[in-house]
């Protein structure tokens, strides 16, 4: 997640004409809107992949850890 942020952020500093063009001709919405709007939807993604994995192996891999040290 840090590189998406971090990536736009540089296309912020250094190509922001690139997140001012207009999605379609004569059209007030631009390119930037939707990619801000994507990077939420992929936080959410990433996070609900985490909380997952979490839950599923990680947890697991916890208790077989603290199984073996007793």
């Amino acid at each position: 997640m840090l590189v998406t942020y971090y990536a736009f952020m540089l296309v912020v500093a250094f190509a922001p004409q690139w997140l001012h063009a207009p999605i379609a001709e004569h059209r007030m919405l631009t390119l930037g809107m939707p990619v801000g709007a994507a990077i939420i939807v992929f936080s959410w993604l990433l996070t609900g992949w985490y909380v997952y994995r979490a839950n599923t192996r990680f947890d697991a891999l916890g208790a077989a850890i603290l199984e073996e040290s007793k």
